[in-house]
């Protein structure tokens, strides 16, 4: 029998029915909806890897609400042992020098803390545990950049159109006033835990932006990705780069990609598109 945990991302508040749709696929075992990065969880199980494979791509991957999922089989080690040979490669795949039980163990090991994780806020939601710490809304103090347009007509337009508030999977995240807003034209946030989201209008061309730069493109606006540079990202950033003026939107990771499909459609909606400028 071959285990693995399937973590989705789905659609903006399509959380509770994907999970409740997925319960229902023969072969999976639990489908949770949880907070973090992914918005539901499932464990899933079959005869053997060929068999799991078409229950996640034909089955799981086919739910309607569903934007991508990350499939991590189950690995069971011990001294000495190898891996199944379900998943050992096919004769006419290259050969490659099979890995000792201690480098077996430094490669699973990621994956292994990476389930650890997921049962864990599985089960935190199903048992209860600590309440999480409310996101802060007092008045944002937002530090100085170069933002050139920031108090022109396209920023000024798009910032009068976003919403007050952002929907995710765990409730909506509300406007976060601005400290001395006066001096700080362009921007908007929305409380939210641990970090608030912050959106930023009229920036200069990002120095990351080049002509190879691989681009995210978010229901029709093209957007460069920057994380915040740690090992494991608390904050990830987004740049509008197809637009008369350069918009960026910093979230949590835990929050997901809500706030960035919603910002992206009034983006979309005010602002032209334009070519990417690359230099």
């Amino acid at each position: 029998m071959v285990q693995a945990y399937i973590l989705v991302q789905t659609e903006v508040g399509k959380a509770a029915a994907v999970a409740t749709a997925i319960s229902g696929i023969k072969g999976v075992v639990s489908a949770e909806d949880v907070t973090g990065p992914y918005d539901v969880i499932v464990r899933a199980e079959a005869d053997d890897v060929d068999l799991l494979g078409q229950l996640v791509v034909a089955q799981v991957q086919g739910v309607s609400g569903i934007t991508r999922t990350l499939t991590c089989p189950v690995v069971h080690l011990a001294n000495g042992a190898r891996l199944p040979p379900d998943i050992v490669p096919p004769v006419s795949a290259p050969v490659r020098p099979r890995l000792s039980a201690p480098q077996v163990v430094a490669l699973a090991l990621p994956l292994l803390l990476a389930v650890a994780v997921a049962v864990i806020a599985v089960v935190a939601r199903t048992q209860g545990g600590d309440a999480p710490v409310p996101p802060d809304t007092r008045p944002l103090a937002v530090a100085p950049i170069d933002s050139p347009d920031a108090a022109g007509p396209d920023c000024t337009a798009l910032v009068g159109a976003l919403p007050a508030e952002l929907a995710t999977s765990d409730g909506p995240l509300v406007t976060r006033p601005i400290d001395q807003p006066d001096t700080a034209p362009g921007v908007r946030a929305w409380a939210a835990a641990p970090r608030p989201v912050v959106l930023r209008c009229g920036l200069t061309r990002p120095a990351e932006l080049a002509p190879d730069s691989a681009l995210l493109e978010v229901n029709g606006v093209r957007w460069l990705q920057l994380d915040d540079g740690l090992p494991e990202p608390v904050q990830v950033s987004y740049i509008a780069v197809d637009r008369p003026v350069y918009v960026a939107l910093s979230t949590p990771v835990d929050v997901g990609t809500g706030p960035l499909q919603q910002v992206a459609d009034v983006v979309r909606a005010t602002l032209p598109v334009t070519p990417v400028r690359t230099g």
